[in-house]
């Protein structure tokens, strides 16, 4: 039974939670939305749950034929929002693997990225941010948004004009439509953590995933 609870829980929480996630950009509020899902997804679940048992009862041992088909109702109902919960789960799965392979395809290729805002540097638009890393990107390569690819390179300490390295990982934004790279000298160990923190001055705005092997 505690198994059933684990899989019908996940089966309706990480749907909504992975859906909503995606449209929250600033970070306080993907955490206090993402509670209050946790628990109306909770919520849902043992309503849910309740109407099945409910109408299971009735059909088991009911007091007059109302309730008999009321029961049925019910337990129809119920095992109708189940059934169409797992479709949707298992679409939503299906659909997220196939986003990750296509995005992981990229990791361990060697690229020359062009840096046009150093680290140390002013973002020309907003001045008040300072870039953390050396930052450019990877001409010949389009981007989500029509333009060369952007990277972010890692594991260099000091400004710098061009580097030629390998793809780490891809920062994929949730609620944008370019994937930033994340490109660090070869054999570096350059870990998620690491890679969140090097780039939050920007990735702080946007609610994004990283991919690594």
């Amino acid at each position: 039974m505690d198994a059933l609870f684990e899989i019908l829980g996940g089966i309706f929480g990480e749907l909504y939670i992975d859906m909503v996630m995606t449209l929250i950009p600033s970070k306080k509020i993907k955490k206090r939305t993402e509670v209050f899902l946790t628990v109306l997804c909770c919520t849902v679940f043992l309503a849910t749950f309740l109407v099945i048992a409910i109408g299971a009862y009735a059909i088991v041992d009911p007091e007059s034929a109302d309730d008999k088909r009321n029961g049925i109702i019910m337990l129809s109902v119920g095992i109708s929002v189940v059934v169409l919960h797992i479709v949707m789960y298992a679409v939503n799965s299906i659909a997220k693997k196939r986003r990750i392979r296509k995005l992981k395809s990229v990791i361990g290729q060697t690229v020359h990225v062009t840096v046009d805002r150093k680290l140390g540097t002013a973002h020309p638009k907003h001045p008040n941010m300072i870039y953390e890393v050396n930052y450019g990107y990877i001409a010949g390569i389009l981007g989500g948004d029509g333009e060369e690819q952007d990277a972010y390179v890692l594991g260099v300490d000091e400004p710098i004009d061009e580097f030629d390295g390998v793809v780490i990982a891809v920062i994929h934004r949730l609620n944008d439509n370019e994937n930033k790279w994340v490109v660090a000298p070869h054999n570096a160990k350059i870990g998620v953590r690491t890679i969140r923190k090097k780039t939050y001055f920007t990735e702080r705005y946007f609610n994004s995933e990283i991919i690594k092997r």
